[in-house]
């Protein structure tokens, strides 16, 4: 009996002992919990006074969806294993009872079976008990440890720098309980136009310790302020410089990223969503529906080929088909751009535009065009979209745009016009033209449209007087220009009393002249001789030696007589009246004065050889470049 109580007294106390031991064991594990999920660093690194650095106690936010996290602690399970233990104990205790029964009482067999028979009985009974017991607290201690595992493996990430600034609040994570890589605020990092880098982070002691994983989040500040286009964005950095977009908005995305162990450093940078971008347009294909634009977005931040489409327009045999727009500015990154070939049918409207101002009796409507008359070389539809709103650059952010085609020629005197959607021609007079090619800023997309300015005013074939009485007739009054050989006179006198004369073949240099004649025969004309300058009527007058000057009221009246050197034939010698002085080049005088003889020599009668041109030969014809009625300025810079 004494032993049976003996081993009922011990299998309590085991059954106590194995609670008890649960219930440390759970209050411990939850500790532990505590104690990990408490456990997240701040490293303080910078010393930018405009951040501010989170204390552990206020660092939150990094347990939401990190996936494949690895736990920072495992749990063991141990009630299996100390189940079997007290199990195998128990029947260790129970064999070796009763052995040593049969042998301290062999005569009392029966009694001792009986004995072992009810105490067998009562050990199972204490047996369901224990079990129930620890059933019950394996269940308790499975729950607690599942929700220990899910709090660890979302708290498995640790800060090693956590930063608020204006913007967003920055933090750079690590797997490892304890980690030798450091992050530190840095400066100076490069990104191309149209990013701008608010704070740089960079890692210090990576490459010596690739086991530890980093990674990176954002949280935007909900006072930041952007513009439509613009986002909070995380990149990576490489060689100073801006490379890889982690997130590209992180007010949709705030989850923590893996960053590559070869990735030395990350930036949190504001996308205006506007890239320097390099497009080139072909608008020399030709498609069979002009509603089949091929438009091709940008994504890159370098240069791109776009292509468009052209009319389908039958083309000359000898008309060259290349034709390219190049679009070089910032511009929105996933623009697309199209250009459209439409010198046909800007040809066809300009045509109609001309009829209807023609039969209208509308006072209101313009007689004329800003482009009648005047051929169209090229004209080309640009357009720009940023999705499915249109984009037009502006004043402060033009493209620069070139038009490659062969129709282009730089020995023209060509116009620029931009054909807005309203029908409004606005003309550029900033651009330049090469053989193929005219370049020129715009401000704003649709037509552009090249055509023939008017001609460059040359003068005609130089028609002159070549006998005496081409000086008398009316074209005569419409005044002349002189000189001798291919050099005319001016009305600017030098200090030698000469006229002086205009460099070889420069005939639009030389002044008009005109005669006041006092009479004429067949054989000499008499007569004066004057010019205006300044709109004041000036007579050419000698008034000492053989030089000249210019009067209003003083006049030398000059002979002029066919010359009659058969090597200078179509001139005139001219002589003044009542002396031996005769109008020439004069070598000394270093331009066109008197002198008292024709020479003896052919190089020397050139000298006096003087030809009579009609004026008209140079005068430009009234409103040649169609000014009358346009407002323009002058400037001088």
């Amino acid at each position: 009996m004494k032993h049976t109580l003996k081993k009922k007294f011990i299998s309590v106390i085991m059954a106590l002992f194995i609670v008890l031991s649960y219930s440390i064991s759970s209050v411990s594990s939850v500790a532990e919990a505590a104690e990990v999920g408490d456990g997240i660093e701040t490293t303080d690194t910078s010393e930018n006074s405009d951040s501010e650095y989170i204390d552990t106690d206020e660092f939150t936010g990094i347990t939401e969806r990190v996936e494949d996290a690895t736990d920072v602690t495992d749990t063991v399970d141990t009630n299996d294993t100390t189940e079997s233990t007290v199990a195998a104990d128990s029947d260790k205790e129970t064999d070796t009872s009763t052995e040593q029964g049969n042998v301290e009482n062999p005569e009392n067999a029966d009694t001792s079976d009986k004995k072992d028979v009810s105490d067998k009985q009562d050990n199972e009974s204490n047996a369901e008990v224990v079990s129930d017991s620890l059933n019950e607290t394996k269940d308790n201690s499975d729950s607690l440890d599942a929700d220990i595992n899910e709090e660890e493996s979302e708290r498995s990430l640790h800060a090693l720098i956590t930063e608020r600034n204006s913007t967003a609040e920055v933090s750079v994570l690590t797997s490892a309980d304890e980690s030798d890589v450091s992050v530190r605020p840095t400066s100076g990092i490069k990104a191309e136009e149209g990013l701008e880098v608010i704070k740089a982070y960079m890692f210090a002691e990576r490459a010596d310790n690739p086991e530890d994983d980093i990674w990176v989040k954002a949280d935007p500040n909900e006072k930041v302020s952007l513009e439509e286009c613009e986002t909070l964005s995380l990149y990576t950095i490489k060689n100073n410089t801006v490379d890889d977009v982690i997130v590209e908005d992180i007010s949709e995305d705030s989850a923590p990223y893996a960053i590559d162990e070869d990735v030395t450093g990350v930036a949190l940078v504001k996308d205006t969503g506007y890239r320097h971008l390099n497009l080139e347009l072909d608008a020399s294909e030709e498609k069979d529906d002009a509603e089949e634009k091929e438009e091709i977005g940008v994504h890159s931040d370098t240069d791109a080929e776009l292509h468009s489409e052209t009319d389908a327009i039958e083309k000359d045999d000898d008309e060259i088909q290349d034709k390219v727009v190049t679009l070089d500015g910032m511009m929105p990154k996933a623009v697309s751009a199209v250009a459209v070939d439409v010198t046909e049918n800007r040809e066809a409207e300009e045509l109609k535009e001309k009829e209807e101002a023609a039969t209208s009796t509308d006072a209101d409507v313009e007689t004329s065009s800003a482009t009648d008359a005047k051929m169209i070389v090229a004209a080309y539809d640009i357009s720009l979209s940023d999705g499915d709103t249109e984009y037009q650059p502006d004043e402060e952010h033009p493209i620069d745009v070139e038009i490659f085609d062969q129709r282009i020629s730089k020995d023209s005197d060509l116009e620029l016009w931009h054909i807005k959607d309203n029908g409004e021609k606005e003309q550029i007079t900033d651009f330049t033209v090469e053989d193929g090619k005219v370049s020129f800023s715009a401000a704003g997309f649709s037509v552009y449209q090249i055509v023939q300015g008017p001609s460059v005013f040359v003068p005609g074939n130089m028609e002159g007087a070549n006998n005496l009485a081409a000086l008398t007739n009316s074209r005569i009054n419409g005044g002349f220009i002189f000189g001798y050989s291919n050099k005319y006179a001016t009305n600017f006198l030098n200090g030698k009393g000469a006229f002086i004369e205009t460099s070889s073949n420069g005939v639009l240099e030389a002044d008009v002249w005109y005669f006041e004649e006092i009479s004429h025969t067949s054989d000499m004309l008499e007569t004066y001789i004057y010019t205006y300058t300044n709109g004041e009527k000036k007579y050419m007058y000698n008034y000492k030696d053989n030089m000249f000057r210019l009067d209003s009221t003083n006049k030398t009246a000059f002979e002029i007589t066919e010359n009659s050197d058969a090597d200078f034939q179509n001139t005139f010698i001219v002589k003044k009246k009542g002396a031996v002085l005769y109008l020439q080049h004069s070598n000394g005088g270093e331009g066109i004065r008197l002198y008292k003889s024709l020479g003896d020599q052919p190089k020397d009668r050139i000298n006096s050889a003087i030809k009579f041109f009609y004026a008209d030969n140079i005068i430009m014809p009234d409103d040649f470049y169609q000014l009358n009625g346009k407002t323009y300025g002058l400037m001088n810079y």
